[in-house]
């Protein structure tokens, strides 16, 4: 029932990981670091189509609900 809403904040959770991750990557001086940022802005992209998606579709939020518990989240 609650799904979406479950799904929205996990989501929400994984952006701000990704936020912080970005910032960090952005103080190194590294030659990994273009790819790392290029990495993460592909991530952040993915999961706002996906936050989209959450919210218009259960069956989508149940999914990746269930798919968060498999890898442990």
């Amino acid at each position: 029932m609650f799904e979406r809403i479950k799904a929205y904040k996990k989501l929400k959770k994984v952006n701000k990981f990704l936020r912080d991750l970005k910032m960090a990557a952005e103080m190194i001086n590294d030659e990994k670091r273009e790819e790392l940022l290029e990495a993460i802005h592909n991530t952040m992209a993915e999961n706002e189509i996906l936050l989209k998606r959450i919210i218009f579709d259960r069956k989508t939020a149940e999914k990746y609900n269930l798919e968060m518990i498999r890898h442990g989240f």
